[in-house]
């Protein structure tokens, strides 16, 4: 999925110093579905590592079950909620 901040092109224009600077929605890649992955995979990752349940986590920390299920299979913008 093309990044909808720079539009594919990796860096965004900084109006105040007039410079190219890295997008900061895609990280500089132009897309949002990789890094929306790789942060997902992170989240999940986390979470087993410390013998945790989708559902203990969210409990735990005060999320949305639901919308974290989203982050870790890439299918909406990852938050950092613990990690």
């Amino acid at each position: 999925m093309t990044c909808p901040s720079c539009l594919g092109f990796g860096f965004v224009f900084a109006f105040l110093t007039g410079k190219k600077i890295a997008c900061e929605a895609c990280g500089g890649i132009g897309k949002v579905e990789q890094l929306w992955l790789r942060h997902g995979a992170e989240m999940r990752k986390w979470r087993l590592d410390h013998k945790m349940t989708l559902r203990e986590a969210c409990r735990k920390y005060n999320v949305d079950p639901s919308n974290v299920s989203k982050m870790e299979r890439g299918l909406i913008k990852p938050k950092r909620y613990w990690g």
